[in-house]
């Protein structure tokens, strides 16, 4: 069995995140089943990284434009978003949370890209 920990599931969102906010659905919504742990660690990280102010929750503001606008973070709605997720494809991307990395998480990013 896999174990998957929370420093690799922050640099993956993180780095997920800093590209696009599609990126944040690139982790979680993928072919692979995730476990219950696994889902209560990404839904502890993210919390984390939103507290922290790395990324923000968004939501669409227009499906058809495609426009988004920040939300609020409601920890009961990500955990029922998260647990819907564990089974592939099993996420409306319409009525869920998107995420986005800050403008300076995104500089952090690259700076410690050019440094190594």
């Amino acid at each position: 069995m896999r174990k998957i920990s929370a420093d690799k599931i922050r640099a993956n969102i993180l780095e997920l995140c800093s590209e696009s906010e599609y990126g944040s659905w690139e982790f979680w919504s993928t072919k692979r089943s995730k476990t219950e742990v696994e889902g209560r660690l990404i839904v502890q990280v993210i919390s984390e990284l939103v507290k922290e102010k790395k990324i923000y929750p968004m939501e669409y503001e227009s499906v058809a434009d495609q426009t988004y606008k920040p939300v609020r973070l409601d920890i009961s709605r990500l955990k029922n978003e998260i647990k819907r997720s564990i089974k592939p494809y099993n996420v409306n991307p319409h009525k869920c949370y998107w995420f986005l990395a800050t403008d300076e998480e995104k500089e952090d990013l690259r700076l410690r890209r050019d440094t190594k």
